[in-house]
Formats: structure tokens, C-alpha cells, sequence
């Protein structure tokens, strides 16, 4: 199960989202978690991992 690590930035960045874009985030992070347990991500999410950091992914 994949594991995450909020700093302080994330939720002063958080925070700051209108509710959309809460919303949208949400989103996206159940869709990126849900593909993870299955073993394929969304097209949708645009997922890439770090080159320097294996097991570690962005959504762009």
C-alpha cells in the first residue's frame, strides 16, 4: 500500500486550494491510490516516477 509523508508546505499549499480544487485533488489521489492497489494507474493522472528516486511519482 502506498505511503506518504504530508510536510508542513503540502498543507499551507492545501489550504490555500479553492474547494474545486480540493475537491479535484481528492480526486485524483483516490484514482492514484485505487491504481496503485491494482497494479494500473489512470491514463488520466499522467503519472511519472523520479528518474533519481525509484517508487517515488508525481502527477503532473
Amino acid at each position: 500500500m502506498p505511503t506518504y509523508e504530508a510536510v508542513a508546505q503540502f498543507w499551507a499549499d492545501y489550504r490555500r486550494l479553492r474547494p474545486e480544487q480540493r475537491a479535484a485533488f481528492l480526486r485524483a489521489r483516490t484514482l492514484f491510490v485505487d491504481g496503485l492497489a491494482e497494479g494500473a494507474l489512470h491514463p488520466s493522472l499522467r503519472v511519472k516516477g523520479f528518474k533519481l528516486r525509484p517508487g517515488v511519482f508525481e502527477l503532473s
